[in-house]
């Protein structure tokens, strides 16, 4: 894989997993992921690009990719819209496609100027819709942008209905993966599972697949990569089409792969 994977979130431990990291800091603190005693922004670099066939435990979605960490929160919660805009911004420059933001942060013209800017670029920023439950996630950025593209969770169960934690509806989901049960890389230099991960895990997959997607499409734009993740998406807990809750399903990489 050459597609540029860039983990816009609390930093990245240099884990065995996931080989070279390409390390920014944008924040007020040291370039160290300190999320509680695994790391999030590890968590999330292992779940979109783990490498594969080393006898580790996991393999990324986009196993291998090249990772940029553009860290923008301090612990687990202390982020500003500055730094945001300026992760996102940066990790265009560095010639990410495939940017992950597993956070939420408040509306601002600074974080929307950046997904805009990602968006007119070539890239695509998939975003958490946030774990409240609530039924919209309007102010919740960067989900809430129009050139985002927003990842709702589903539980692990076989009816994939919406985790109950995952927040829904206005301004509206495009694609849902699974937010519980996940293996990924932590900083301790091995894997951790997480039992509720939440949307934090369900946008770093879809990350994943929109890495690939860019691998098999070399000239594909954001709206098109939308598109056929939309078209490609399996529709889950009995949904017949669009839902509030699901946004057009379930990613599924294959299918959001071989649209044409």
């Amino acid at each position: 894989m050459s597609v540029k994977i860039a983990i816009v979130d609390t930093g990245v431990y240099d884990n065995s997993d996931l080989g070279y990291v390409h390390h920014y800091n944008w924040t007020s603190g040291s370039d160290v992921d300190t999320c509680g005693s695994s790391g999030h922004g590890t968590m999330m670099a292992g779940i979109a690009a783990a490498a594969a066939s080393n006898s580790n435990g996991i393999a990324g979605v986009a196993y291998a990719s090249p990772i940029y960490s553009e860290k923008v929160i301090v612990g687990c919660s202390t982020v500003y819209s500055s730094w945001v805009s300026n992760g996102i911004t940066a990790a265009v420059n560095h010639g990410a496609q495939a940017i992950n933001a597993s956070f939420v942060v408040s509306d601002s013209a600074a974080v929307r100027d950046a997904v805009d800017y990602a968006w007119n670029n070539g890239a695509l920023v998939s975003a958490a819709t946030g774990n409240d439950g609530q039924s919209n996630f309007n102010g919740y950025a960067p989900a809430m942008y129009v050139h985002a593209n927003a990842v709702g969770g589903t539980q692990h169960s076989s009816s994939e209905c919406r985790d109950p934690e995952s927040n829904y509806g206005s301004p509206g989901v495009d694609v849902v993966a699974p937010s519980r049960d996940i293996w990924s890389t932590n900083r301790s230099g091995s894997v951790t599972h997480w039992g509720t991960a939440g949307t934090s895990s369900a946008t770093a997959l879809v990350t994943g697949a929109v890495a690939l997607m860019y691998d098999h499409y070399v000239t594909i734009t954001p709206s098109s990569i939308k598109s056929k993740l939309h078209l490609g998406a399996n529709h889950v807990c009995g949904q017949s089409g669009y839902s509030s809750q699901l946004g057009y399903g379930r990613v599924n990489a294959y299918y959001s792969v071989t649209q044409h």
